[in-house]
């Protein structure tokens, strides 16, 4: 896979967790709470040919690799803002289940922006 083979974390993205609230009538609401309290140091690129011919992106629709340093409690389903754009986790682990580097592996959001709720 993509282990060994990115570059310098030279880029920013930020991590967002779902909150889910009701409002009084019962409707249900998703909203995105920041994981950390600034975006985190990243390697990023797009997902191209040598993953697309494993076919294991072309199944998922994973778009995008983030690589962050390890960083506990990140899972399937959280969001990651990068340059103006929302991204879906849909897996993320680390290398042989060592705490170097965590690999995210994520799809562009298809509905629109999600709400935010800002840190207390």
């Amino acid at each position: 896979m993509k282990q060994y083979q990115y570059k310098l974390k030279d880029k920013k993205a930020q991590i967002f967790k779902r909150v889910q609230a009701k409002t009084s009538t019962g409707v249900q609401l998703d909203y995105w709470r920041p994981f950390t309290q600034s975006p985190l140091w990243c390697y990023t690129q797009n997902n191209n040919g040598f993953i697309v011919k494993t076919n294991f992106v072309v199944e998922t629709g994973e778009d995008r690799l983030f690589v962050f340093n390890f960083i506990a409690g990140v899972e399937q389903g959280d969001a990651i803002k990068y340059k103006d754009n929302w991204y879906k986790i849909s897996r993320c682990y680390t290398f042989d289940d060592y705490n170097g580097d965590l690999f995210c592996y994520v799809q562009k959001f298809q509905s629109p922006e999600p709400k935010l709720i800002l840190n207390d």
